[in-house]
């Protein structure tokens, strides 16, 4: 694991900074390669690991809690993070 960010958008970056200032289950760690954030799924308490550039280093993925096909909307309350293997079965 290295704590380096890639190609993700800046929009993306800064709201997965967002969530994760907002998620109580992140907290800054030392990690192979640097510091980063370490939380949990939503879903399955899987541990996420998020660079300190808002890029996933683990797959994470970006969760809307009320659904956008139901109304949701991507306002920083509705949002949280999950692995995307969560995420993905939800679709299923």
């Amino acid at each position: 694991m290295s704590c380096v960010g890639g190609r993700m958008s800046q929009h993306k970056r800064k709201t997965i900074l967002a969530i994760v200032a907002t998620d109580s289950t992140f907290e800054r760690v030392e990690a192979r390669g640097g510091e980063c954030f370490q939380g949990k799924c939503i879903h399955c308490n899987a541990h996420l690991f998020i660079a300190l550039s808002g890029e996933p280093i683990s797959k994470a993925t970006i969760e809307h809690i009320f659904p956008q096909a139901h109304g949701g909307t991507n306002d920083l309350r509705n949002l949280a993070l999950a692995c995307s293997r969560c995420n993905h079965q939800k679709g299923v």
